[in-house]
């Protein structure tokens, strides 16, 4: 047992960045932001409902882990955002050409340091119809990468958030599991 959460916990601490969701190369990187908290903001565009969904979805992985990993300050412009450090930015873009049943997607920038400087999280809205808790699901799963943590591909794991095809469970929304926080923990462990 020892042994599958070890590995677990090191497939997560060292996840795969795909700096171009197009490119067909892979860079492995160490993702992880270099300050907490991480402060998300939604774009005016997103409803107050949805808005409601991405500081839910952040309020979850605070209260499972017991850290203060996400701030939330509500509606933001993306052209006046003035914050420096540990900036995600939740939108919407109609259009999604990606692959089918991709529900969301995260961008990374870097700093000179090699941390997160400014995310980007955008929402496929053609998935919205599945509802509430499976948009929390998705989020979940996104704040996931945001935090550092890969997938899971591990057989069985369905029930994990950070299972690539997490949308396809039943039960949404989808806890963050236990392994997940303690991969967190490790992670930004002082």
């Amino acid at each position: 047992m020892k042994i599958l959460i070890l590995f677990f916990l090191v497939s997560c601490a060292a996840p795969l960045y795909r700096e171009n969701p197009n490119s067909k190369s892979d860079i492995d990187r160490f993702v992880r932001q270099c300050s907490l908290p991480i402060f998300i903001g939604s774009d005016v565009n997103l409803t107050k409902e949805m808005a409601n969904i991405v500081s839910n979805s952040a309020d979850h992985w605070n209260n499972i882990t017991g850290m203060h990993l996400f701030v939330n300050l509500g509606s933001v412009n993306q052209e006046q955002s003035t914050i420096n450090d540990a900036f995600v930015l939740v939108r919407m873009e109609k259009g999604f050409s990606m692959k089918n049943h991709i529900h969301a997607i995260t961008n990374y920038k870097f700093d000179d340091r090699g941390c997160m400087h400014y995310t980007v999280v955008t929402l496929n809205p053609d998935h919205f119809y599945r509802g509430n808790d499976f948009l929390r699901t998705i989020l979940r799963h996104e704040f996931g990468h945001v935090l550092g943590l890969g997938h899971i591909e591990e057989m069985f794991t369905f029930k994990k958030i950070m299972h690539p095809h997490i949308g396809m469970s039943y039960n949404h929304p989808v806890s963050v599991s236990e392994y997940e926080t303690e991969a967190v923990k490790i992670i930004y462990a002082r």
